[in-house]
C-alpha cells in the first residue's frame, strides 16, 4: 500500500437504480472529482460490487469553473434536506455530494423535478437537477458527458489515465 494524503472528494455523483429484475445487470455508476484534476468514474454490478473504475485527467479550468459555481450556487446547500424521497415504486436514487456537504439523495429525481411548482420537495430537487446540468456543462470541453443515468466519453478527446500497478494497490 502507498502512503500519503487521502484527497478529498470534491464533488461525487452517484446513480443507484433499484432493479426489481433477477436478470439485471446495472447496478449504477459513481462519478468523483478531486482537487488533483481528476475526474473518478465507477461502474458497480447489481450488488454494488465494483466492476470497472477509469480515471481521467480533467482540464485546470474545469476544477477552478466548479469551485466558482459552487461559490454561488452553494448557499442553499445548508438548508437541503439529505433525503428526498420518491412516491411509490422507487425506479433510482440520484445522490450527490459537494465539499463540506453531507451526501444529498433523491429518489427519481426526473420525476420529482415535474412536481407542481409550488412544491418544496420538487424545488429542492430542480435545485439539485441545476447544480448537476452545470458540473455536466463543466466537463463537456473535456469530452465527458454526464446524465443522471449516464457517463460517457468521446475517445477522440480524452481517454482514462492507464492503470500502474502502484495506484491498483491505492
Amino acid at each position: 500500500m502507498v502512503g500519503g494524503p487521502m484527497l478529498t472528494e470534491l464533488f461525487t455523483y452517484q446513480y443507484r437504480p433499484y432493479s426489481y429484475s433477477q436478470n439485471a445487470m446495472d447496478g449504477g455508476f459513481k462519478l468523483a472529482l478531486f482537487g488533483n484534476n481528476t475526474l473518478v468514474y465507477t461502474t458497480f454490478s447489481r450488488m454494488q460490487s465494483v466492476m470497472a473504475v477509469y480515471t481521467f485527467l480533467v482540464p485546470p479550468e474545469v476544477l477552478g469553473r466548479y469551485m466558482m459555481m459552487l461559490d454561488s450556487e452553494g448557499w442553499w446547500l445548508s438548508r437541503q434536506p439529505l433525503n428526498i424521497g420518491g412516491q411509490g415504486r422507487i425506479g433510482y436514487t440520484a445522490m450527490m455530494g459537494v465539499t463540506g456537504h453531507p451526501m444529498f439523495a433523491v429518489d427519481d429525481l426526473e420525476e420529482v423535478v415535474l412536481r407542481p411548482f409550488n412544491d418544496e420537495r420538487g424545488l429542492l430537487a430542480r435545485r439539485m437537477c441545476v447544480m448537476l446540468e452545470n458540473v455536466s456543462a463543466l466537463l463537456i470541453p473535456a469530452g465527458l458527458y454526464m446524465t443522471p443515468h449516464s457517463f460517457v466519453w468521446d475517445r477522440r478527446v480524452i481517454d482514462p489515465i492507464p492503470m500502474t500497478d502502484q495506484m491498483m494497490a491505492i
